[in-house]
């Protein structure tokens, strides 16, 4: 049987096997519960979606006002890790 950390690395793990390292910024572990039958563990993990900001799109040059930037948002994405052999069973979208 494995713990949380053990859980927490093989999504981490998991993560960074399948998006590229630019696309996982900011990762960080927003969410970790366990099944109740405790065969699962399910790790909800975030990072923001790009590391682009959109800064006055009509026209870049000019200073950006409080109004004109726009962070890129977050990526959720819950995986479910067997508590017993810490196997990927399956990642889907959101909290």
């Amino acid at each position: 049987m494995i713990g949380f950390k053990e859980a927490i690395k093989a999504a981490h793990d998991f993560a960074a096997a399948i998006f590229p390292p630019a696309e996982l910024k900011g990762l960080r572990v927003e969410a970790l519960n366990q099944s109740d039958d405790q065969k699962y563990w399910y790790v909800t993990l975030g990072w923001v979606a790009s590391d682009t900001r959109i800064i006055n799109p009509s026209n870049p040059m000019m200073v950006p006002s409080r109004g004109d930037v726009v962070e890129a948002p977050r990526v959720y994405k819950k995986f479910k890790i067997d508590a017993e052999s810490a196997e990927m069973i399956s990642m889907t979208d959101g909290y």
